[in-house]
């Protein structure tokens, strides 16, 4: 396994596969949204008077939720695979108006049907989900700790001698404070005053 180097994560994978499982379920549940949708639209437009600029701003918006889930999906997928915080934050930003644009088909359309209420209803409960699972992602890699020195000054090392120079620091620092030790009476012992006199 790799020794961390500079700028390095950690040695494990951070990311979410609830996140990851989460992101796909929702793209395959879209598609379905996506067809079922425009169905109504022509069906609606066809047996309901439907003015056409009505109808236009329909077709319009829905093509445009396709392409914010598109690059909602993008972003959370890429962020999500390569741990990177600026893509899962482009994810949340995209979140916000799909989830306004999905609303409108809701509850603003021109026509609102039934089934209109109820797959709109889930789209908007799965984005929201997704919302909420790419937060907790994002602050699982904003909280990570910095690499402690001796790694970040040996990054240009091979592992073995990354690993040789950690376990002679540690080996060093309990040394010296063994060296220290007073004896319970508050004086150093015999051996110790030896050795730091000698």
């Amino acid at each position: 396994m790799a020794i961390p180097g500079r700028g390095s994560r950690s040695a494990g994978l951070m990311s979410s596969v609830a996140l990851q499982l989460l992101l796909n379920v929702t793209s395959f549940y879209f598609v379905f949204y996506f067809l079922f949708t425009l169905g109504l639209i022509v069906r609606k437009s066809l047996t309901l008077s439907y003015p056409a600029d009505a109808l236009t701003c329909d077709v319009a918006l829905l093509f445009l939720l396709a392409a914010l889930h598109l690059l909602h999906f993008f972003c959370g997928v890429k962020g999500n695979l390569t741990e990177s915080e600026s893509y899962i934050l482009g994810n949340l930003v995209v979140t916000a108006p799909t989830i306004l644009v999905s609303v409108y088909f809701l509850v603003w359309q021109t026509y609102v049907m039934r089934m209109d209420v109820i797959i709109s209803s889930i789209l908007v409960a799965v984005y929201s989900l997704d919302g909420v699972m790419a937060l907790v992602t994002l602050a699982r890699f904003a909280r990570l700790v910095p690499l402690p020195l001796v790694f970040i000054a040996a990054s240009s090392r091979s592992p073995a001698a990354v690993g040789g120079l950690f376990v002679r620091s540690v080996g060093r620092v309990c040394c010296e404070t063994r060296g220290h030790q007073e004896t319970p009476g508050g004086h150093l012992s015999e051996q110790q005053a030896g050795g730091m006199a000698g």
